[in-house]
């Protein structure tokens, strides 16, 4: 138990835990046998912490990979916004039949329709106050193509 508490003590930046992890270390040190740990050494040096996580640079640069092979051109960082909450209460709606969307692809405004197989339809639904639209699960995949179902062996070539 001490020695889960110092690791959650000495997570944090402060001083103050910084202390209060080395108490605890040294009293869970102290009901091993023998004593193992007389003096417990702690770092002198904090590694700085990198602002983005390392899972996170990776998730943007397959992002930004994804939406360049899809469009033709060069991705580039417009808009950063909060990611939404998901709810803990969605009403579902019914299923997906298709998608029509308009995107710039090869410097071109583009218009595509996409219906899904019957088997890849995703399920539609939204938020309890009806603000917010949800796509849940389905069969399908966002390429360099647009969406391909993964169940319409035509779109497999």
């Amino acid at each position: 138990r001490a020695y889960v508490q110092y690791w959650a003590a000495f997570d944090r930046d402060d001083a103050t835990s910084m202390s209060k992890a080395q108490k605890l270390m040294q009293e869970f040190a102290s009901h091993i046998k023998g004593e193992i740990f007389p003096r417990i050494p702690m770092p002198l040096k904090r590694r700085a912490k990198n602002p983005v996580p390392q899972s996170k640079n990776v998730a943007i640069k397959r992002a930004a990979s994804l939406y360049e092979d899809f469009s033709g051109h060069d991705a580039e960082v417009v808009e950063t916004m909060l990611k939404p909450d998901f709810p803990d209460v969605l009403i579902e709606i019914g299923d997906i039949d298709g998608i029509l969307y308009t995107t710039t692809r090869d410097g071109q405004i583009e218009s595509y329709e996409h219906k899904f197989h019957k088997d890849a339809k995703p399920l539609f639904c939204v938020n309890a106050d009806g603000t917010q639209i949800f796509l849940l699960g389905g069969d399908y995949d966002f390429t360099e193509r647009g969406i391909v179902d993964r169940t319409d062996p035509k779109q497999q070539e």
